[in-house]
């Protein structure tokens, strides 16, 4: 290796685009909608307002199809069939449930509510 060979020169890295700390505006503006909504359905339930319920459902159902909070949308309609349905039903509807969302942290309250129907 030649050491009297010339270095070249350093150059400074490419700026590396920042990542932004806060969502866009339409972004939070979506996911305080949408958190919103859900906070009806879970009223709704409280409530045992079903009819109610089920309306709040169609609507994050149509406005957030994929929404950020969708698979708690599907834990509240599996648990309002669920809460609906004849207990063989129920069982099987918590049970695909759990098996389309594994790991999902619903799981627990969502087998809950469908195995009271056996009871």
């Amino acid at each position: 290796m030649d050491t009297n060979a010339p270095t070249p020169p350093v150059t400074a890295a490419p700026p590396v685009n920042e990542v932004p700390t806060v969502a866009p505006p339409d972004v939070a503006s979506s996911l305080r909608s949408e958190v919103a909504l859900l906070s009806q359905m879970h009223q709704a339930w409280q409530a045992g307002d079903t009819s109610t319920l089920e309306r709040e459902i169609a609507e994050h159902e149509r406005r957030f199809p994929r929404g950020v909070l969708s698979e708690e949308r599907d834990a509240m309609k599996v648990m309002l069939a669920c809460r609906r349905a004849d207990a063989e039903h129920a069982q099987r509807l918590g049970a695909e449930f759990a098996a389309q969302h594994a790991g999902s942290p619903h799981i627990a309250r969502v087998a809950s509510v469908c195995a009271d129907k056996r009871k």
